[in-house]
């Protein structure tokens, strides 16, 4: 609709990427568990070491993720390795405010112009990957090359297998056209950002492949 700018689009992807530290979640319902043993002068000689709470010392300043997640599909993988969600999984209407069809694995047709939405819900930045060209068509909330947030930008082309890397919190939104059939993955990287330096490698914690499957659209038309 060029007057609204807008594009309509037939299928919807909503990609929430998060990760879990079960230390801190097995400890989250008793905190007093990692309280120090007070000394005489308060923040000089407390003593934190005395208290346990589990596997020696713990305090919530360091995280350490161990279990990964798109849209609260769980990823089958431990640390270091690549686990693959199911297909044909779409968020349950009841868990997205009365909105059904938001797909996690896609599931479209040939000529269906799909919406991605894209958010790092993770306390580790990550890395997204599609199998197809996309059009980011919005950065953080903002729509791109739409004024007046917009009017200094535009609409980017990234093209299939180009990795973009977001950080917590970040989010992006994408449109899909594919001209042939793909039964494919989009990967995530879920990258441990602690004490990186520029220029260092990445120290990529798990990956997670999410399945597009883009199948021909029939003789009369998609559905």
């Amino acid at each position: 609709n060029p007057h609204a700018m807008t594009v309509p689009y037939d299928v919807e992807a909503l990609w929430v990427f998060d990760d879990r530290d079960s230390v801190w979640s097995d400890l989250a319902p008793s905190p007093f568990a990692t309280f120090p043993t007070h000394g005489h002068t308060p923040g000089v000689d407390d003593r934190f070491h005395e208290t346990a709470g589990a596997n020696s010392f713990f305090a919530f300043n360091q995280f350490n993720a161990d279990y990964w997640f798109v849209t609260g599909v769980p990823v089958p993988a431990h640390t270091g390795e690549t686990g693959t969600i199911p297909a044909g999984i779409v968020v349950p209407a009841a868990l997205n405010g009365g909105v059904g069809g938001s797909h996690v694995s896609m599931d479209a047709q040939v000529g269906q112009t799909i919406l991605v939405r894209c958010i790092d819900a993770a306390y580790n930045c990550t890395e997204i990957t599609f199998p197809v060209d996309a059009v980011i068509i919005a950065w953080d909330g903002r729509s791109l090359g739409v004024p007046p947030d917009g009017q200094y930008s535009e609409a980017t082309l990234l093209p299939a297998n180009t990795p973009i890397h977001i950080s917590a919190a970040r989010r992006f939104d994408v449109l899909i056209r594919a001209t042939e059939p793909i039964n494919s993955f989009a990967t995530v990287k879920f990258i441990d950002t602690r004490g990186q330096a520029p220029g260092t490698p990445q120290n990529v914690l798990a990956t997670a492949r999410i399945p597009v499957n883009i199948a021909a659209a029939p003789a009369g038309g998609y559905a």
